[in-house]
């Protein structure tokens, strides 16, 4: 997984206004709102550590809202919203006042202004200019990754943001951490748009604390292909970030001496102590500050990547 460290903290003050049409029976529920502030307020709704809230989809709620996100996916809008309100979740066309970009999005229905199962919230854009999926897994647990995941979706014109809806360990240690649970709503949405053969790039968004890893001092970004290998794409990304005058850090097994650490690290050993937990996947992740926020919303492929200026107001924090 490709990942990127937070370094400070600070809180940022946004507004809200979401303007609700009434929605006519059969008819898709249409919103008008910053896309940003939406992301905020379905965070916040999201379970928190030792709720005990969080409840584990059945074999047939993963495949029914697998069938449901390949729906959407495709563009059956129809389709989509039927299954969605079986699975008790709603389907939105979200236009963001700020871009004028539409977004079709899949909600929990509230149940006096809560979630009842904490499954997650999912946006697809059918007028997508990149093909990357920007994944918020853990937006109670690394802090401010949902806004970082908002911010890169939004301006990057991405095909999807998917975010988690409840803490890691909302019923107990890991029991709702769906970057490492195969059996999760959050999963089955991954796999239905990721695509057959995994054509679509998936981008992770966490964070880490200094104090918890031993990174090279004065590291911004650190990147993974997650089976300990030095891939294409993280090369490409070590030097975009180089570029644009950030300090990266790519974890890895190769020896020090190996050539491909010395490109990516300067020589520097790939891997930290403590070792970061790091779980080999098929598929790309990147964890990101705001730093590199516009770094990432301006990935398209490693051979036709450019840096540019972030812009999110200051650089967040993170727990881990």
């Amino acid at each position: 997984m490709i990942s990127i460290r937070f370094s400070s903290a600070a809180a940022a003050i946004v507004a809200f206004m979401v303007v609700w049409t009434p929605r006519p029976a059969d008819a898709l529920l249409i919103e008008v709102g910053d896309f940003v502030a939406e992301i905020e307020r379905l965070r916040d709704l999201t379970f928190t550590s030792g709720s005990d809230l969080y409840v584990a989809p059945t074999n047939q709620e993963l495949a029914d809202f697998n069938t449901l996100a390949s729906a959407l996916f495709s563009g059956n809008l129809a389709a989509a919203d039927a299954q969605a309100a079986a699975l008790n979740y709603e389907l939105v066309q979200f236009t963001d006042n700020v871009t004028n970009n539409v977004y079709h999005g899949l909600r929990e229905v509230l149940v006096g202004n809560q979630q009842t199962r904490g499954w997650g919230s999912y946006f697809n854009n059918l007028g997508n200019d990149v093909d990357i999926l920007v994944e918020a897994p853990h937006v109670r647990f690394d802090t401010r990754s949902w806004e970082i995941g908002a911010n890169a979706f939004r301006q990057a014109n991405a095909l999807g943001l998917l975010m988690n809806g409840a803490h890691r360990n909302a019923n107990g240690l890991g029991t709702a951490d769906v970057a490492h649970l195969a059996d999760s709503i959050f999963q089955e949405v991954h796999k239905a748009w990721n695509g057959v053969t995994g054509e679509n790039t998936a981008w992770s968004i966490h964070g880490f604390d200094d104090a918890n890893h031993n990174f090279p001092a004065g590291t911004d970004v650190v990147l993974s292909a997650g089976d300990g290998s030095i891939s294409p794409a993280v090369e490409a990304l070590d030097q975009q970030f180089t570029d644009a005058g950030f300090l990266s850090y790519a974890f890895n097994t190769l020896p020090a001496n190996d050539p491909l650490n010395q490109q990516v690290n300067d020589g520097v050993d790939g891997r930290p102590s403590p070792l970061l937990a790091v779980r080999p996947t098929s598929r790309a992740f990147i964890r990101a500050g705001s730093a590199v926020i516009s770094s990432i919303s301006k990935w398209n492929s490693p051979s036709v990547s450019t840096p540019a200026t972030g812009s999110l107001p200051a650089t967040p924090s993170a727990r881990r």
